[in-house]
């Protein structure tokens, strides 16, 4: 973490990952984005016993994939992603 408030978040969450910033110009086709679910991968609910990472990102995919992102919505938060 590069400032205060992030190193405040950094300890705060159990799983990261390094990702380089989303630009300006791709914002709302990552927005719009769907995730296919591999053949053969469960997208049904059901995490139990200890935490798989491959079965985490499966259960917030199948649950991001439920929710429809309305291209209103979506254009808001290219928006306020600009303003800020």
């Amino acid at each position: 973490p590069e400032s205060e408030e992030l190193a405040a978040l950094y300890d705060r969450f159990l799983l990261r990952r390094s990702v380089e910033p989303v630009s300006d110009e791709n914002v709302l086709s990552l927005l719009a984005a769907t995730t296919v679910v591999p053949p053969g991968a469960s997208g049904s609910s059901g995490l139990s016993g200890p935490l798989d990472l491959e079965a985490v990102i499966e259960e917030v995919t199948a649950a991001a994939s439920s929710m429809p992102l309305s291209t209103d919505v979506a254009a808001l938060l290219g928006e306020v992603r600009s303003f800020l």
